[in-house]
């Protein structure tokens, strides 16, 4: 292969010329392109065609980690989406106090939108919602029913956790170094603004 690319005759490369190559606007598009033909509705019982007004939505983030700058990122962009909407982030080893006030701010708002950064343990559990997150999780379900939509950033298995959630999505895009999760945020608020139908086919089988 390396040969056919004649990388044993030249295998230097003009730092002046990455720019034109790499991360150009087609590359870009076609990036576009993949994000809004894959994301999928993994469930899709009502509330992806409910209006959203951000003034009474809050949008909840729930991150597997503490640093995660993909959930920081996110939060910029769906606030340069939806002004006015309220951001809340849920992580690792928060107050009791702190975690009651977002639990009521959800209660609260009359739609609520969650982003799941939580990807798959490398090597064990596929899942690894924190068990107060999934008891918060259900709890908004089970009061907010098609009020409340989900979108999960690369993990399908997602569902095992909260089965009985009306909307979830989810985007192939996973965290960490090598992670494309912020292909997906576009989609994820041109989903919310009613200009992009998920119509993607999960590649695997929950059970």
């Amino acid at each position: 292969k390396k040969a056919s690319l004649g990388l044993h005759v030249n295998s230097q490369v003009d730092l002046n010329k990455i720019s034109s190559v790499v991360g150009t606007a087609a590359h870009a598009a076609v990036l576009r392109e993949v994000a809004d033909r894959s994301v999928t509705a993994l469930r899709n019982n009502g509330g992806l065609q409910q209006p959203l007004e951000p003034a009474t939505t809050v949008h909840l983030i729930i991150q597997k980690d503490d640093n995660q700058p993909n959930a920081v990122q996110l939060v910029k962009e769906m606030t340069a989406a939806f002004p006015g909407m309220q951001h809340l982030v849920l992580r690792p080893r928060l107050s009791a106090a702190y975690r009651d006030e977002v639990r009521k701010s959800a209660l609260g708002a009359r739609r609520v939108v969650v982003s799941l950064l939580v990807q798959r343990d490398r090597h064990g559990d596929p899942a690894p919602l924190r068990a107060e997150d999934v008891s918060l999780l259900n709890e908004l379900i089970r009061a907010k029913k098609e009020n409340l939509v989900a979108m999960s950033f690369g993990n399908p298995h997602l569902l095992r956790r909260i089965p009985e959630i009306n909307a979830l999505l989810v985007g192939y895009g996973e965290g960490g170094f090598y992670g494309n999760q912020p292909v997906y945020f576009n989609s994820w608020i041109r989903i919310l603004k009613g200009e992009l139908t998920p119509n993607g086919v999960l590649p695997i089988r929950l059970q």
